[in-house]
Order: structure tokens, then sequence, then C-alpha cells
């Protein structure tokens, strides 16, 4: 090559090439270096930018709209009386429930009223959501002289209750008997018995009956 500086070193010829090393260095370095960023890459940047703050905006203004709505217009269903952010919430499967039954063994028949709430967010209150009614007869007072089969005929109304609660629920479900004006007017040793037995046969723990 013209211009090419030559050194022969013993049978070795070392050829010098200056200006194509420099041009290899500087090919390199701009290879490695971070692409600078230009117009376009601004426009894309600022429009998500814009996106990301529309969305927040919204979802702001969603919420001021529910908690408006939910403090002045209350929505009612086939359960009770309750709000729209609340029933948005139920809908969604956030709020949390509570269960309870009450079993009125009176003297006509024997009555389940199983219930199902649900702890308000916004006043931590507890609403009704659904309910459980159901009756049979006679009433347990028609069993005084066979409180064992007295006993049984409530089992029926526990199992409807039991389908109407979760079974993860039904350790902390509490449970109120309460037996009123037909054991009122049964003789005492009649009463006890009954009561006696209701609780020897009751699947579950018992911490009291109310007459």
């Amino acid at each position: 090559m013209i211009g090419t500086p030559v050194h022969v070193e013993g049978d070795l010829v070392v050829i010098r090439l200056p200006v194509l090393t420099e041009q290899l260095i500087q090919e390199e370095t701009w290879e490695s270096s971070p692409r600078e960023t230009g117009p376009r890459d601004d426009v894309l940047s600022f429009r998500l930018m814009r996106l990301f703050f529309n969305a927040i905006l919204f979802s702001l203004a969603m919420l001021i709209i529910l908690v408006t709505l939910n403090n002045t217009w209350p929505m009612k269903n086939t359960g009770h009386s309750t709000n729209i952010l609340d029933r948005t919430l139920v809908a969604m499967g956030v709020q949390e429930r509570v269960y309870a039954v009450i079993i009125d063994a009176g003297s006509t028949g024997s009555r389940v009223l199983a219930f199902t709430f649900f702890k308000s967010l916004t006043d931590k209150s507890l609403k009704l959501d659904d309910e459980l009614w159901h009756e049979i007869k006679p009433g347990l007072s028609s069993y005084a002289d066979n409180p064992e089969e007295g006993a049984k005929s409530l089992l029926p109304l526990l199992e409807l209750a039991k389908g109407r609660i979760p079974k993860q629920h039904w350790a902390s479900t509490p449970i109120v008997l309460k037996a009123t004006a037909g054991l009122r007017l049964l003789p005492e040793e009649k009463a006890e018995a009954l009561l006696q037995e209701e609780i020897d046969s009751f699947p579950y723990e018992v911490h009291g009956i109310i007459v």
C-alpha cells in the first residue's frame, strides 16, 4: 500500500495502519455509546405520562361519585336497605360476611331464622343481606311426654340453616334457641326434660338456652 509504513524485523514484515486503526476505534466507541433520544421518544413519553395521569383522574372521579351516591342515594335490594357502594363491594366479594341463627320453639310451631350480614366499610355497622325463615309444626311443647322426639324435631331446622351458611363459618356462627310460651305452660319437670334433651342431642356446643 502506498504511504503505508513498513518495518522489517528479521523474517517478519510489520505493516502499520494508523488511519484504519483510528477509524475502527471510533466505530467501536460509537457503537458502545448510548443511543441519544430524539423528538419521537419525547412525544411517546409525554403521551404515556398523559395517559397515566388521565387514568388517575378518572379513578378519583369515580371514587368521588360513588362516595357521593353512597351518602345521598340509598338503594334497596331483595335483602334489606343498604347503599350503592356497599352493594358494589358485596357483588365483588370484598365485604366480610357474618352469620347468625335463631330457633324459636313456640307453642304452635318451631321456626328457624338464619341471617347473613355484611360489615359496611362506610360505618362499620352490620347490614342484613339475606335471611331464611322456615316453620314446622307442631310446637316443641307438644312433645312434653316424648322429649327425645321433641329434640329430633328441631334438627331439620338446623339443617336448613346450615345450608345457608358456608361450612368454614359453622364453628363461628352463634345459634340461639328460644323456647317461650309453650314451655311455660308445661309442668316444670317436663319443660326441663325437653330442654335437657335438646342440650344433650344438639350437635354443637351449647352455652345456654333462653326460656
